[in-house]
């Protein structure tokens, strides 16, 4: 009797451990495979007849190939998702409108835990009735198209396949990591395919055979393949640019990166091509701007600043907010209203094609900056007055941070302008027809000069009655056969020279003050003899003018005194390889405060009433012309 006991209780717990054994084993299911449908999914693993699927039995699981049956109509409202439970597909016979929202699209995707290229098969359009028009609009379409080579798989090879003379509307949809191509279309097949972004597909974008579909305003982007194959003619061709200055085909699809804020959520960043590239008559975004292509459109609120940019910065929507590189198109004109500030949120640029007028006042400068506290020099890039804009002027605006103001063979009016802490130039003027005039400005800090002219022979370029100090290279820099005319100028506590004249640059530097520079105060080489008259040249760590390679400046009616500080003062100190010339004299300038930086004339100083005595130069009182920044005709700033 206890022998039998024992062998039933051996026996149970045999049992018993294979039992525990085959529950632990059945947990143990790979986390790659579909998961099982949860009771809240509604299944669909039959053909559908005419019938909604709705927001309120969402999400459906899809279990079985299903068809639209021939004459029946499925509608899906937006938001519905679709989920695939493995390699079936969606055929449609009949007619399907799956038209999602910009807020609300359809999802049609793996039920995989961690999906991937190919984990269930497609959409098939096959309905060759012209008066049954299918539509998918605002729709996602992800991890779908099966690598598969045999029959029938082989001929719907896309996420979406339209084949059989079919013509369904695809649009504003983001078709993204399929296992074969974006969009198939075969046999003479017209399907209108438009605003989509079609991008990571394991093949080709758009994939089109024996076919006369409609292919317009799409972003087809780094599809493992190619991004458009099989296409009609010039589709995928770049040979114009769109609104946004981006190359596209002349159906103005393009092929770039989309540029999402997060990887598979597509929604738009500031700076995305698609924004406003699609069909100007088509339906506006909610914004009421352009529409944009894929799914999420970009709200652009009124103090947004980015791509094209014309009309008027008005005070009541300030500050600005410059999201991504932006532009003034040619023909067009951007105005910016006194008080107005405007702050780079990054690495942005800010091009001018057209015009753009700043119309800041002695009491309400215009202010373009940064988003940042403490930002550094650089944070954003370029204001760029590109060839061919109109006369742009800048009055009284304070600009920082970026890396410089450039003009390119244009003119531009700077007056009352302050340039802080830029970290190439204050200002770098370009170009044989450049003819930039800078009144009134102030130069506090730049990497490789305040202002810099290169190539720049229009006589026009004028720089006077502006303060130039705190670049770690030069204060001014004249590259290339430069002939500005710099007047009323002080230039002090620059790293290298105050003013540079290199390659035939023949300046005419009339009345500035050149203090304390850490090189030379006027820098001459290689056959750049710049005009020097009435100036006070001092202080300055080398010699007050360096002259170098057959440059022959005529100097005139100078006070060059107590340069190169790093051995005593001496005459030969202040100029090297040339001479003083006719009424230069060597003498301490008497300033009212130079530790102060007010560089005006003491009364006692030497340089009062002996700059050139033509009475062309002489000072706003009538008097004979005073040396230095504030003497002249243009000396009561």
């Amino acid at each position: 009797m206890r022998f039998e006991f024992n062998i039933q209780h051996s026996t149970f717990k045999i049992l018993f451990l294979i039992l525990l054994l085959s529950v632990i084993l059945g947990c143990s299911k790979n986390d790659e495979t579909p998961s099982g449908p949860p009771q809240n999914f509604t299944i669909l693993s039959e053909d559908l007849g005419t019938r909604t699927l709705t927001i309120s039995e969402s999400p459906y699981l899809v279990t079985d190939t299903i068809k639209v049956l021939p004459g029946e109509t499925v509608t899906i409202e937006p938001g519905v998702e679709i989920r695939f439970n493995g390699l079936y597909w969606l055929k449609v016979e009949g007619n399907l409108q799956a038209e999602g929202t910009t807020t609300a699209p359809i999802t049609f995707t793996s039920n995989s835990s961690n999906p991937t290229f190919g984990d269930w098969r497609n959409i098939i359009f096959s309905n060759p009735d012209v008066q049954v028009q299918s539509r998918m609009a605002y729709c996602i379409v992800a991890y779908g198209a099966m690598y598969d080579t045999t029959m029938p798989y082989y001929a719907y090879r896309g996420a979406i396949a339209v084949v059989n003379g079919a013509s369904p509307i695809i649009d504003h949809c983001v078709i993204y990591k399929n296992g074969y191509n974006g969009i198939y279309v075969a046999e003479n097949s017209t399907p209108h395919i438009t605003h989509n972004v079609i991008i990571q597909n394991d093949d080709n974008g758009i994939l089109c055979f024996d076919s006369a579909p409609v292919i317009e305003y799409n972003d087809s982007w780094n599809n493992h393949s190619r991004d458009w194959v099989g296409t009609p003619e010039f589709v995928g061709l770049d040979s114009i640019v769109n609104v946004n200055l981006d190359s596209c085909d002349v159906f103005y699809n393009i092929s770039l990166n989309p540029q999402f804020v997060t990887e598979g959520e597509f929604v738009l960043h500031s700076c995305s091509p698609c924004i406003n590239a699609g069909d100007a008559d088509s339906p506006d975004d909610p914004d009421g701007t352009t529409a944009d292509m894929g799914v999420f459109y970009y709200p652009i609120d009124a103090s947004n600043v980015r791509k094209a940019t014309s009309g008027t910065l008005s005070l009541s929507n300030s500050p600005f907010r410059v999201t991504c590189d932006a532009f003034v198109p040619t023909g067009s004109s951007l105005t910016i209203e006194a008080g107005v500030v405007i702050r780079f949120e990054g690495q942005y640029e800010f091009a001018v094609y057209g015009t753009l007028l700043v119309n800041g006042s002695p009491g309400d400068h215009v202010v373009i900056t940064t988003d940042q506290i403490n930002p550094q020099r650089g944070y954003w890039t370029y204001l760029r007055f590109m060839p061919g804009s109109q006369e742009s002027q800048i009055t009284y605006c304070d600009i920082d941070h970026g890396k410089a103001v450039t003009l390119d063979s244009t003119g531009v009016i700077f007056n009352h302008v302050v340039f802080r802490e830029m970290e190439e130039y204050g200002l770098y003027v370009h170009g044989q027809d450049a003819h930039a005039t800078v009144q009134d400005c102030q130069f506090w800090g730049a990497g490789l000069a305040c202002i810099s002219l290169d190539s720049v022979e229009s006589s026009e370029a004028e720089i006077s009655r502006s303060i130039i100090t705190g670049a770690e290279g030069r204060g001014i820099s004249l590259n290339y056969y430069c002939s500005p005319v710099i007047s009323n100028c002080v230039i002090y506590g620059n790293g290298t020279s105050g003013i540079e004249c290199i390659y035939q640059s023949d300046a005419t530097i009339v009345n500035n003050t050149i203090f304390g520079n850490g090189y030379y105060g006027v820098y001459c080489q290689w056959n750049s003899s710049p005009v020097l008259m009435n100036n006070i040249i001092t202080h300055n760590q080398k010699y007050g003018i360096m002259c170098q390679y057959s440059s022959v400046p005529p100097i005139s009616y100078n006070d060059v005194w107590n340069n190169y500080l790093m051995t005593p003062d001496s005459t030969g100190n202040n100029y090297f390889d040339c001479q003083p010339g006719a009424g230069d004299l060597s003498g301490d300038p008497g300033f009212v405060d130079q530790g102060g930086y007010d560089f005006h004339l003491g009364g006692a100083s030497p340089c009062i009433n002996q700059g050139n005595p033509d009475p062309a130069y002489n000072d706003v009182d009538g008097s004979r012309n005073d040396m230095g920044a504030y003497g002249g005709p243009e000396g009561n700033w």
